[in-house]
């Protein structure tokens, strides 16, 4: 079991991981972006030509975890599937827009650039 399984485990229904009960999840997504943009110099990848952010962060890690799993033996449902209740995702349609990047051929990408809306 990794580290999400676990803190999702230990985080009740109606509740969300990494956002603490009563603090908005767009405060948080916020405080996270301008973290990255101040740090970004320190951590971005050397030959990135995109900037990184909150959201391309998230869709690298989902498509990270996707092909994590297949590796180890998951049916591409499977993955999916526990990808999406990781995510918070109830429609299967958003998850596989994270993962568009893996079935477009391009590698998943820290620095994928965030769009108007959090999919």
């Amino acid at each position: 079991m990794n580290t999400v399984e676990i803190i999702a485990r230990l985080t009740p229904p109606g509740h969300k991981l990494f956002v603490s009960d009563g603090k908005q999840t767009h405060i948080v997504k916020t405080e996270l972006q301008n973290f990255i943009n101040k740090h970004r110099k320190f951590v971005q990848d050397s030959g990135s030509t995109r900037p990184m952010t909150y959201h391309g962060l998230r869709h690298t890690c989902a498509a990270n975890w996707y092909q994590k799993m297949i590796a180890e033996g998951k049916t591409e449902y499977e993955a999916r599937k526990q990808v999406s209740q990781w995510l918070g995702h109830e429609r299967d349609d958003v998850t596989r827009i994270y993962l568009a990047s893996i079935e477009s051929g391009n590698p998943p990408d820290s620095d994928w650039k965030d769009g108007d809306g959090d999919v």
